[in-house]
């Protein structure tokens, strides 16, 4: 019977000790990175093994981030620690995760031929699936991630289409816009005449008419629509707009900068495209009063220029708020690395340079360009790509719009 009891108590001991090192070593031993949990957002976990995924693929696409002594300049640089920019790309997740339950709840769903058409678009550019695939990996995607940012684009544009009021522009916001830019689109307005190479001849002569001519504007108008091999401004009298509101080839741009309202070139201008004859026909300089733009006299196609960027600019912040509302009455938990949580006032810190780590409130729409970041912290990629886009923020090298 002693033996019995003894037995037992060493039995007991052993299964004692078994679980209080068991314990211990729960308590002390980290949990292994890709198990780990980075956020949570309304339930839903962002696993920490997706961020550090984004971390390093960013890394990789540039040499000098590549060591630990690159990497740690490029933070320092762009106001980062490695903790701020981790808790930067988190943050971005977290948004992502809010458009897509914001969505769901809305009953937003995106049609998947809808993003095949605009993958198969994008491909279209490459002259094969290799090409393809080396460009999405330079830009640090995979093909489901591609898709999956693709779709969010998608889901943050119905979302805002359906959701959020487009805000009016009040006078005073119209006023300090215009105040603010108007200036940025002051220049010449021309009219051109374009002759083909091998019609050099032809363009003098006609020059040496209109220069004798007492009624230029008139007369010119009259060839252009006569003479021009540029069929698009032929048919308006040569008129070419604002050089502020297109691109005019180099040489165009030069002879324009140097006449007057009113002035026709002296000599062709040889491009590109063939001979030029240049007429200035209007000049814009942004005219004040008592320190304010005098909104009237900007001209009409640059006042709707102005007035189109000040609306998409007012529903882009309409949306952003609705964003910042959307995670205000969210249950979000961030967590650190070692799994503690997160103070509030620690979220997203960093001074948001770097490109962000999904498509939050953008498109994952790719672009043309040699791959350079729209941020000015983030490092170029290898190359994009191509599409078409304008105001741009980077994501791995594949360019992102802003809604």
């Amino acid at each position: 019977m002693k033996l019995s009891r003894v037995l037992l108590a060493c039995v007991l001991a052993i299964a004692i000790g078994i679980a209080v090192v068991a314990c211990v070593r729960q308590r002390t031993e980290p949990t292994p990175a890709d198990q780990r949990v980075a956020a949570t957002v309304n339930g839903v976990e962002i696993p920490e093994s997706r961020v550090q995924s984004y971390i390093e693929r960013f890394r990789a696409r540039s040499a000098n981030l590549k060591s630990q002594e690159g990497w740690e300049a490029w933070l320092a640089e762009s106001g980062y620690t490695e903790q701020s920019y981790r808790l930067h790309v988190i943050d971005s997740l977290v948004q992502d995760e809010l458009i897509r339950q914001a969505a769901k709840d809305c009953g937003i769903k995106i049609d998947p031929k809808e993003i095949d058409t605009q993958i198969e678009a994008t491909k279209a550019n490459y002259d094969n699936d290799e090409n393809w695939q080396r460009v999405l990996a330079a830009a640090g995607y995979t093909e489901t991630e591609y898709r999956s940012a693709v779709e969010l684009t998608a889901l943050s544009r119905e979302l805002k289409e359906t959701q959020v009021v487009k805000p009016r522009a009040s006078s005073d916001q119209v006023q300090a816009y215009f105040n603010a830019h108007a200036s940025q689109y002051e220049g010449k307005r021309s009219s051109c005449i374009l002759y083909n190479r091998a019609d050099e001849e032809m363009a003098r002569e006609t020059l040496a008419t209109l220069q004798q001519s007492q009624n230029l504007s008139v007369d010119f108008a009259a060839a252009a629509q006569e003479q021009s091999a540029d069929v698009s401004t032929a048919k308006n009298g040569g008129d070419m707009g604002w050089d502020c509101l297109t691109t005019l080839p180099v040489e165009y741009q030069n002879a324009l900068d140097k006449l007057k309202v009113g002035e026709l070139c002296s000599e062709p201008v040889q491009t590109d495209f063939g001979y030029y004859l240049i007429l200035c026909t209007s000049e814009f300089t942004s005219v004040k009063d008592a320190g304010d733009v005098v909104v009237e006299a900007v001209p009409p196609e640059i006042s709707t220029v102005l007035m189109n960027s000040l609306d998409t600019e007012l529903y882009t912040q309409a949306f952003d708020a609705s964003l910042l509302d959307l995670r205000a009455q969210a249950d979000v938990v961030i967590y650190n690395s070692d799994g503690t949580v997160v103070a509030p006032a620690a979220d997203a810190a960093g001074n948001g340079t770097a490109p962000a780590a999904g498509a939050g409130a953008a498109s994952a729409t790719p672009a043309t360009g040699s791959g350079a970041a729209a941020n000015s912290g983030a490092p170029a990629a290898a190359e994009e790509p191509a599409g078409g886009c304008s105001c741009c923020e980077a994501k791995m090298g594949l360019v992102i719009l802003t809604f």
